[in-house]
């Protein structure tokens, strides 16, 4: 039960702070932004994941980052990140996420442990959907998809 509660405040929290992170400035509107990431996390999944998974330590202070030392702690944050993003990517209302994100985190952590599952939930009460750290991890991934098209670009440039 408190697992879905503490996905029920991760879904709240992220859907929020993905509304904040939409409002900084950039070379792309925010709809490009969504677009841009609905097709990376359906053409490339490992490779936002693996985004997602090397910048989430980076982004949290180093009491939060010791959290992560547990392997299945750290796959289940990237694929909390992972997931949130989708959701809100596809435009979906926080209640409508609720419906698919709960069930999907609760089934998530049915491998975890109970000490596993009581530092999860301490990682998800604490930093992992501070404002601070969801926009660290959404910067880097804005970041790989604006190289990822000036580097199109820049090819495209010396094939002409």
């Amino acid at each position: 039960m408190r697992l879905i509660f503490a996905a029920a405040i991760t879904l709240v929290a992220i859907t929020g702070i993905f509304g904040a992170y939409s409002t900084l400035p950039s070379k792309t509107t925010d709809n490009d932004f969504s677009n841009h990431y609905l097709q990376l996390a359906r053409n490339s999944p490992d490779l936002l994941g693996k985004v997602i998974k090397s910048t989430l330590p980076n982004c949290l202070t180093d009491a939060a980052r010791v959290l992560l030392d547990d392997q299945m702690i750290a796959d289940l944050a990237t694929k909390t990140f992972f997931k949130s993003g989708v959701l809100m990517a596809e435009g979906k209302k926080a209640e409508q996420s609720a419906k698919e994100f709960i069930p999907w985190i609760v089934k998530q952590a049915e491998p975890l442990g109970p000490v596993q599952k009581k530092t999860y939930l301490a990682l998800v009460k604490g930093e992992l959907t501070s404002p601070d750290v969801i926009l660290c991890v959404h910067s880097s991934i804005k970041t790989l998809i604006d190289k990822r098209i000036d580097l199109k670009a820049s090819v495209w440039d010396i094939r002409t």
